[in-house]
């Protein structure tokens, strides 16, 4: 929180993604250590990463569908996740096999040298039952995640997961989490999804309010810059408006202004 009257909010917001929440809860039966938080992003990333190195290889990897028990609400969710690592690892396809132990940790308590089959979730054809080796409980644990991470306005698991790939969840937590419960904050500023914007919302009391994006310094889009940054310039006794600003920094040392600005009077 910062600005006059701590009316600005400014955090990462990742927090507010199934794959990205610091989870304390399931990786501590893989690490033992009472500390671990590391999610199971920790793994699309390096996941990702690979894929790109490789050019987006070919790969033998399938998904095939699976016969569950939709009556069973944590296999229904085990499901959904399973989805969601397909729908990933189809985009971002990687050469090795997922039984190969590839994945080197060594980081926050995790030790060993891990498959993708570890994180992925696996089907049993006799019992017609997935399992997790990796974050076993994640999908059942997600409400007691999100207290722990200190969100407000919670969502279920089911629209946790689904939504999870789809940056506009993560967009509209400004609204869910602050501008519908504190009219007291006005602007919203997150990173996490690497696609810088700027939108006004309103809250309860019909005020505007500004959610921005930071966008990345790094990634290459054809959609979205990269070397983006926010502005924010508040009122004073010269002018009651606030602005709210999207620049993008070039190699030679411009700034330039990207987006449309956005403005609020206090």
């Amino acid at each position: 929180m910062t600005g006059e009257n701590n009316s600005i909010v400014i955090e990462h917001g990742h927090k507010y993604n199934f794959f990205c929440a610091p989870d304390p809860i399931s990786i501590k039966n893989a690490t033992g250590k009472p500390n671990s938080i590391m999610p199971p992003g920790y793994f699309f990333t390096r996941i990702a990463t690979s894929s790109i190195v490789q050019g987006k290889p070919k790969t033998e990897n399938t998904f095939p569908l699976h016969e569950i028990d939709k009556n069973d609400p944590d296999q229904l969710l085990l499901n959904y996740y399973y989805m969601s690592w397909k729908g990933i690892l189809e985009t971002l396809p990687v050469k090795e096999k997922f039984s190969e132990k590839v994945i080197l940790t060594n980081i926050d308590g995790l030790n060993d040298t891990y498959s993708m089959s570890d994180v992925i979730p696996q089907y049993n054809a006799s019992t017609k039952k997935f399992s997790v080796k990796l974050y076993d409980g994640l999908v059942s644990t997600w409400e007691k995640r999100q207290e722990i991470n200190g969100v407000k306005a919670k969502n279920s698991a089911a629209e946790a997961i689904l939504g999870a790939n789809d940056d506009d969840l993560t967009d509209l937590q400004a609204k869910y989490q602050y501008f519908d419960n504190d009219p007291s904050k006005r602007i919203v500023i997150f990173g996490h999804t690497h696609k810088a914007k700027i939108l006004p919302f309103e809250n309860l009391k019909g005020q505007k309010t500004i959610y921005a994006n930071s966008g990345t310094w790094i990634d290459h889009s054809l959609n979205y810059p990269n070397s983006t940054f926010v502005v924010v310039t508040e009122g004073g006794t010269d002018s009651p408006l606030t602005f709210v600003n999207l620049y993008q920094y070039t190699g030679n040392g411009t700034v330039t202004q990207w987006g449309t600005p956005q403005a609020i009077t206090h």
